[in-house]
């Protein structure tokens, strides 16, 4: 005979719902960041208002579950429905940029070089014509992309500097400057006329009619490159967190198994965003699992391993981690910065707030 949990009374389950209003904001302010401008962030909080009450009905206390990890799910899950359907591009669409960005990094990785355009539409078994076609379609996929960094807010001050919160003393100051060098040098290994029409469409806000007279090419050419080279950008932050990947569980195999990997990752091993997420997942599990195991003892050992380059090395388990961890923090710096640069902002990773959200 199955038992099933009585249904919570409507006392219940607007008393979880009042006490939960801030969690639905506080979700909706952090996808807000990631999202173009013209996505209200009252309509966020509306239908994530929603998906409180939704969860708040079916939650059950005999679950075992706190009710804002079960809650969180589902507002995030009502927020993201709502998004997919004010998409209007069609699949094949996206396919076929996931397809150019793929194309884009592989040949990157085996010529050790930027490729050529050429280059992209053979590797795509596409015509000159073809290729020049799908460009111009990919394009209208960014049409809903913040157009410029120094873009400004209700109150006048620039978008960027909202990205650090201002209380957070002088150290803010000097990590906006960090950012601003480190986007600097992810735009230096565009191809220089790459470059040039990103600085004079974002920087100048140029039109592309204008980017066409002063490089000496039309309209429609200028917003293909441009399109181009937000794909390697794209590519550039793909081969990042491969990177990061890669070189945790390099780490999490010399400390825990003994054993020293020759390379890294390979983007390659990676064809889809959903390969490279599920493969994340998989790894943090194995490092959460490996960290709880360690005593302070074992932290305070010594151990040796070598390099992907075979060179023998030794140091204390605990330094080795922390290594790792500041590794992993520099390179999604510029990770982030590369998304704030695509308009798609990775909003407040703050890890005092994370310490905050998760300590219950």
């Amino acid at each position: 005979m199955r038992v099933t949990n009585p249904p919570a009374s409507l006392n219940d389950r607007d008393k979880l719902v009042l006490t939960h209003v801030g969690l639905v904001k506080a979700l909706a302010h952090r996808l807000a960041q990631r999202l173009p401008s013209q996505v209200e962030m009252t309509d966020l909080i509306s239908v994530g208002v929603l998906g409180l009450i939704d969860a708040a009905g079916r939650y059950r206390p005999s679950m075992g579950v706190p009710f804002d990890a079960f809650a969180r799910r589902r507002v995030q899950g009502a927020m993201l429905d709502a998004l997919r359907e004010l998409d209007w591009a069609p699949r094949s669409l996206r396919r076929m940029r996931r397809d150019l960005d793929s194309t884009i990094a592989r040949l990157r990785h085996d010529l050790a070089r930027e490729p050529e355009e050429d280059e992209i539409a053979t590797a795509m078994s596409m015509s000159p014509e073809e290729y020049s076609k799908a460009l111009d379609q990919v394009r209208s996929l960014d049409l809903g992309a913040i157009r410029q960094l120094d873009a400004t807010g209700e109150d006048g001050a620039p978008l960027l500097e909202l990205c650090i919160d201002p209380d957070e003393g002088p150290e803010a100051q000097l990590e906006r400057t960090e950012l601003k060098r480190l986007l600097a040098g992810a735009l230096g290994e565009l191809p220089e006329r790459e470059r040039q029409i990103l600085a004079m469409y974002y920087e100048e806000e140029m039109t592309m009619a204008e980017i066409g007279a002063v490089i000496g090419v039309c309209e429609s050419r200028v917003s293909q490159l441009r399109s181009l080279a937000l794909s390697r950008l794209r590519g550039s932050l793909r081969g990042a967190l491969i990177h990061i990947l890669g070189a945790e569980a390099a780490w999490r195999l010399r400390c825990q198994d003994r054993i020293y990997p020759t390379a890294l990752l390979a983007e390659s091993e990676f064809p889809t965003l959903e390969s490279l997420r599920s493969r994340w997942a998989e790894e943090e599990r194995a490092m959460r699992a490996y960290v709880a195991s360690l005593t302070d003892d074992a932290l305070n050992q010594r151990i040796q391993y070598r390099t992907t380059k075979g060179v023998s090395a030794e140091n204390v388990l605990w330094h080795v981690l922390a290594h790792v961890a500041n590794h992993g923090t520099q390179s999604r710096s510029e990770a982030g910065i590369a998304l704030t640069a695509y308009g798609q902002s990775p909003g407040d990773i703050d890890l005092l707030l994370f310490f905050r959200e998760t300590s219950g």
